[in-house]
């Protein structure tokens, strides 16, 4: 077992540079297409795993996040597509991190988040999981998202003390109603 306890940061001019033998561990940054990076990486260990404002290929997500160490797992503003371009369900991309004890899935309210439906919370709260989560930051959620789906996967998944962010997109009457439901799981 390898243990890396400094944080290194490397550059490089060109992706001929990077050797073929890339071992990936603790965390990843990831705002730019990894298609010409994927190839050189042996082994994929990563702790923490943050994805900002790209398209991405669905094995190249799997690839990715296939590490039994991944604990903390970030998508802001991504695509994740399968190999015919249609784009993945949160649902699906929930399924592929059950060790995952941090989730944060934000969407921006100006643009359609295609990731989504409305059973989406629903599907996700019947997801097999090793671990449940202690912080769950989701933001941007279409009005679509049935608020007994969502209190549902919360109450599934959601740890003892876990830290909730709901930030659902503009509805006063939806916002009305997720609060209540979310106030009454507190209660239980």
């Amino acid at each position: 077992m390898e243990i890396f306890d400094r944080y290194i940061i490397k550059t490089w001019e060109t992706f001929d540079e990077i050797s073929n033998n890339l071992y990936l561990a603790g965390k990843l940054n990831v705002c730019c297409s990894p298609t010409f990076l994927i190839p050189k990486i042996c082994k994929c260990d990563l702790q923490e795993l943050n994805i900002v404002g790209i398209t991405l290929g669905f094995e190249e997500f799997k690839f990715l996040v296939k590490s039994d160490f991944l604990e903390t797992f970030l998508i802001h503003n991504v695509i994740i597509e399968y190999s015919n371009k249609i784009v993945v369900q949160l649902e699906d991309i929930f399924a592929e991190l059950p060790n995952v004890t941090s989730f944060t899935y934000r969407h921006a309210f100006h643009t359609f988040d295609e990731s989504t439906n409305s059973k989406t919370f629903y599907q996700m709260a019947h997801t097999c999981r090793n671990r449940k989560i202690f912080t769950i930051d989701l933001q941007g959620i279409d009005n679509d998202a049935g608020p007994s789906d969502v209190v549902l996967f919360l109450q599934n998944y959601a740890a003892d003390h876990c830290r909730i962010v709901l930030n659902i997109k503009p509805n006063y009457t939806l916002r009305s109603i997720f609060r209540s439901m979310v106030n009454q799981m507190r209660l239980k």
